[in-house]
């Protein structure tokens, strides 16, 4: 839809007809329209401006599933990703998971300044840290070069798998990275396909109904 108000602004609004729990399947809305300066979509599946569903994709996206510029749920990526469980992006939260970035803030948190129980980066501030500068209650590089305790050798080593050998110091990004994306993933794919068959099953019904009314 084009919408002209003296200047032209591109405006765009569509949502399925079929619904999740009451709620529109999918939800698609870009740019103002009558009392609204952005784009509000309110879906399972929500996209626009202004995003809020189970799975929310937009500037501001808010969902147990969030991608966008601001991103809030469970699972998100973004610049500023608010995640519960996985969050990815330049400022990262995961209190109760997995954060990685620039910024990382989680219980396993990993990036170029990160904070949480477990943190790995540039500059670690944890319980247990690691990386470049360390501040913590078990770092695994004491001060002044000594030796780390046993509890924080005893507890990265179990980590390896995910982060590497961080006690030699030599960490890798690139699982923690795939770990995260699975996650987006698996739950994407999970969470979208209520939305998707409820969609199918009303196009059925659709059909259905036209065919006994003799409708082609």
């Amino acid at each position: 839809m084009l919408v002209r108000d003296g200047a032209a602004t591109n405006s765009y609004r569509w949502q399925a007809k079929a619904t999740v729990l009451g709620r529109p399947a999918v939800a698609i809305a870009f740019g103002p329209s009558g009392d609204e300066v952005r784009g509000r979509a309110r879906g399972w599946i929500a996209i626009g401006d202004d995003a809020v569903g189970v799975v929310a994709v937009g500037g501001v996206a808010r969902g147990v599933v969030a991608i966008g510029g601001v991103a809030i749920g469970a699972l998100t990526a973004g610049g500023l990703s608010l995640g519960l469980l996985v969050g990815v992006g330049g400022l990262a939260t995961a209190p109760l998971g997995l954060a990685i970035g620039g910024c990382a803030i989680g219980l396993l948190a990993v990036g170029g300044f990160s904070i949480g129980f477990a943190a790995v980066g540039g500059m670690a501030i944890a319980w247990f840290p690691a990386g470049g500068g360390q501040v913590g209650v078990h770092p695994l590089r004491g001060p002044h070069g000594s030796s780390a305790s046993a509890e924080a050798v005893a507890f990265w080593a179990n980590l390896r798998p995910i982060v590497g050998d961080v006690a030699r110091g030599s960490f890798s990004q690139l699982i923690p990275v795939m770990i995260a994306a699975l996650a987006h993933l698996v739950a994407l794919v999970a969470l979208s396909l209520p939305a998707f068959l409820a969609w199918w099953r009303y196009d059925r019904e659709e059909e259905r109904d036209r065919i006994r009314r003799g409708v082609p």
